[in-house]
């Protein structure tokens, strides 16, 4: 399983894919650590952005808590998965 963390000094704004959608998070929120301990034992990819340190990326994808999972659907569309049990709830 690969991740990676997109941070202020990464202009550019990450896009989902289908198989690796972008988990929106914070370093000091513990429904994110839980999340992330959670997709990793599941063996999901995705990678992590920090809405805090990445503003442009919380705007785009609307966040106003943490943590975020922005997923594509089948059809290409783009679905936000707002806080731990969504998360879970969609992937188990």
């Amino acid at each position: 399983m690969q991740t990676s963390t997109t941070t202020k000094e990464n202009t550019q704004i990450p896009y989902p894919t289908q198989n690796k959608p972008l988990l929106l998070a914070t370093k000091s929120c513990p429904a994110c650590r839980v999340t992330t301990q959670w997709l990793d034992k599941q063996g999901i990819s995705y990678e992590k952005v920090y809405a805090d340190e990445n503003t442009a990326v919380a705007e785009k994808y609307h966040v106003r808590s943490v943590p975020v999972m922005v997923t594509l659907t089948p059809d290409g569309q783009e679905k936000s998965l707002m806080g731990f049990y969504e998360i879970r709830d969609y992937y188990s």
